[in-house]
């Protein structure tokens, strides 16, 4: 086993050759499919950052008008693209957007917004073929609970797929959608829905 320190801190230097370090990520990171890229926060700044897997050729992804990005950052399966989370900035209670960058930091766009303000779309899930996104929808109430909604990656047709759930997993088939639900009070459970990518 080789272990090696590709990213360590934004104030270090590399005590032989004087060189900075690589920035440090503090555990929200996503490393692509296919291993060659790397998804990161850093500690000195609230946006995505994309490089190479050894912290080279590094480049920041900047959301206007939104003071982060959430650590919900997620590959599609070709490796081609990022989805993630993103406050908007809209109403007393944070509204956080769907987005979607290509690998080399281009690209960006807001796929899902949320319909009033305060809601949030979280856990951004790619289906096995990129083509659908499946999320969780947030609502800080006590009236409203949290819901899994799809889309597809070009932003198309959003829709509620199942209520009162959150955190959808896809099978490897991308025919169904594993998500939790809580039924009673501190106790979840699975739920597994069929999907149909036609609709």
């Amino acid at each position: 086993m080789c272990i090696r320190d590709s990213f360590t801190s934004d104030f270090l230097k590399d005590t032989l050759t004087g060189e900075a370090l690589p920035p440090v990520f503090q555990g929200h990171y996503r490393i692509s499919p296919d291993g060659e890229k790397i998804a990161y926060l850093k500690r000195s700044s609230p946006f995505l950052w994309i490089s190479k897997l050894d912290g080279t050729s590094a480049v920041e992804v900047r959301v206007e008008g939104s003071p982060y990005i959430s650590h919900d950052i997620t590959w599609s399966p070709d490796s081609s693209q990022l989805a993630f989370s993103a406050p908007n900035g809209r109403g007393s209670d944070l509204g956080v957007d769907l987005w979607v960058v290509k690998a080399d930091g281009t690209g960006l766009r807001r796929v899902a917004t949320p319909e009033y303000d305060g809601v949030q779309f979280m856990d951004p899930a790619w289906s096995p073929d990129g083509k659908v996104i499946a999320f969780t929808h947030r609502v800080y109430s006590d009236t409203e609970y949290e819901s899994v909604w799809v889309v597809n990656e070009d932003g198309t047709n959003p829709h509620l797929l199942v209520d009162v759930a959150f955190g959808p997993k896809w099978s490897a088939k991308g025919n169904e959608i594993a998500v939790l639900r809580e039924r009673v009070i501190a106790r979840l459970e699975s739920l597994l829905v069929s999907v149909d990518l036609g609709q």
